[in-house]
């Protein structure tokens, strides 16, 4: 029987996995099937709390580029001051 992993060594593994360039999913099913049973529910765990904090990142991320977000805010500032300086020089606003 080998030596049971720790959550911070399994959670290193599923990054290593994650940065291959194979499909992640299948990977890790790979390497639970070479786990023993308390092994592979620590790896569950680890890989739900991957994915909390994955989707924490996202919904962070999602709020800074939301039109009322941080980004979006900042663009409309830039596009404004634009518009006035072409407008303060003659310039017509650009089409798109």
């Amino acid at each position: 029987m080998s030596e049971a992993w720790t959550a911070e060594a399994l959670a290193s593994r599923v990054e290593e996995l994650a940065v291959r360039r194979e499909s992640f999913v299948p990977a890790v099913q790979r390497f639970a099937e070479e786990l023993n049973e308390s092994d592979r529910e620590l790896l569950g765990r680890v890989l739900l709390e991957r994915a909390n904090t994955e989707a924490a990142l996202g919904r962070a991320l999602g709020d800074r580029l939301e039109p009322r977000g941080w980004l979006g805010r900042t663009l409309r500032r830039a596009e404004e001051r634009a518009a006035r300086l072409r407008s303060a020089r003659g310039n017509p606003p650009p089409e798109h």
